[in-house]
């Protein structure tokens, strides 16, 4: 009957002192990722109106020929993610999408920012950005930056 108990006082032990997340995965689409034409300065936007989704493409656009094509987003049901790293003056940077958890009261974004490795790095000017699509919701939207 000794081990029973030990051993039964030990698990609830474990799970009492066990932190239960209530986090969830969210799932995410990626649009578009590319290495140029983003915007000079770090930005993180939470897209839900078609006007400034044109007004980033005509921006990420002005120097391609042909542009990106506007995605098709149904702003009732979704809303788009860009997330921006800002001009950096060498090759090997990245911006995107880690994971995205749901709590009961949020949506956390976990932005994931790649800088190069290694000694070897191309001496090039860049503006990284990438554009996701989540479905709707009434939760607040939040990003945490990780960087890689």
């Amino acid at each position: 009957m000794k081990p029973f108990k030990l051993t039964f006082l030990c698990l609830l032990v474990f799970i009492v002192g066990r932190t239960v997340s209530l986090a969830q995965d969210y799932p995410y689409k990626e649009i578009l990722q590319n290495q140029y034409g983003g915007p000079e300065t770090p930005q993180l936007h939470i897209v839900k109106e078609p006007k400034s989704v044109q007004k980033f493409y005509a921006f990420i656009n002005k120097t391609r020929k042909p542009g990106f094509a506007l995605p098709k987003i149904d702003f009732e049901k979704e809303t788009l993610l860009i997330l921006c790293l800002g001009e950096k003056r060498s090759g090997g940077f990245q911006i995107g999408i880690d994971h995205i958890e749901e709590t009961p009261d949020q949506i956390v974004v976990f932005v994931k920012e790649e800088s190069p490795q290694g000694d070897m790095v191309s001496t090039v000017i860049m503006r990284p950005f990438y554009i996701a699509k989540i479905k709707n919701t009434k939760k607040e939207i939040t990003f945490k930056r990780m960087k890689i």
